[in-house]
């Protein structure tokens, strides 16, 4: 079972999530930054070249979102009702693996459970892992012919 910690909201922040709340309900702009990679990039391969497990790029940033994660743990908290934190310990990541599957590429979801206890060269062990494993038709879920509800509810506004 997955550990946690409960934390009191302050009651300072409240009237934040009231705003919040009203904002969702405004136009709002979308932002959009750009980031220079490219000594990190850099470090990658030099570590490829002189190491026997690869790592991805996917994989560092994994790793760094988790240990970002792990010493503020606060915004990355689930709130329950408006005044209780819910901390999780263990830190999951969900990403999309791009599989090509009879000759159509398709995305497979891949959960790297507790990123935050495994190295970078674990991640990325298991990204290709997951590349790498063979499909059945069991394993994906739109392989077989949609019945009467779900043809109704894909037709829903």
């Amino acid at each position: 079972m997955t550990k946690y910690k409960i934390q009191k909201f302050p009651k300072s922040r409240i009237a934040t999530l009231d705003i919040c709340e009203i904002g969702k309900r405004k136009h709002h702009v979308t932002g959009l930054i750009e980031l220079d990679i490219s000594k990190s990039r850099e470090k990658i391969r030099q570590y490829n070249r002189n190491s026997s497990t690869k790592i991805s790029f996917t994989a560092w940033i994994i790793n760094v979102i988790c240990s970002t994660i792990s010493k503020y743990e606060t915004p990355s908290s689930y709130l329950k009702g408006k005044n209780k934190l819910i901390i999780f310990d263990d830190i999951n990541v969900s990403i999309i693996v791009e599989k090509d599957i009879n000759g159509q590429k398709v995305p497979i979801p891949l959960i790297i459970e507790k990123a935050n206890e495994i190295s970078i060269e674990a991640i990325s062990i298991q990204i290709n892992n997951a590349k790498n494993k063979q499909l059945t038709n069991n394993d994906i879920v739109l392989q077989k012919k949609a019945d009467r509800l779900e043809r109704i509810y894909y037709m829903l506004p």
